[in-house]
């Protein structure tokens, strides 16, 4: 399956991938993990959270919170917002 959003959990990482209920767990830095699947549209949001933007419903700027298209809400955090906003909108240009 595709990643859907990775959490980052002390010094291990769960990889949530679409349609599949139980997270993968690999030991490795979510920032690390960022910068290696940057072109495949894993964007960081928090410091515990990144996003595939394929599986963005919307961004929720009240709340601060990307909506996956699973339903899933994950929180944005001030340091990633107007990073995530531009790619999302690069996302949506891009591909629709």
């Amino acid at each position: 399956g595709e990643i859907e959003y990775i959490e980052s959990d002390q010094h291990y990482l769960n990889y949530y991938l679409a349609g599949i209920k139980e997270p993968l767990r690999e030991r490795q830095k979510i920032s690390d993990k960022c910068t290696l699947l940057a072109d495949s549209g894993i964007v960081r949001i928090h410091k515990k959270y990144a996003i595939n933007l394929k599986h963005i419903k919307f961004i929720d700027n009240e709340y601060a919170q990307v909506i996956m298209k699973s339903g899933k809400k994950l929180p944005i955090s001030k340091t990633f917002k107007s990073d995530i906003k531009e790619r999302f909108k690069l996302y949506l240009r891009n591909n629709y």
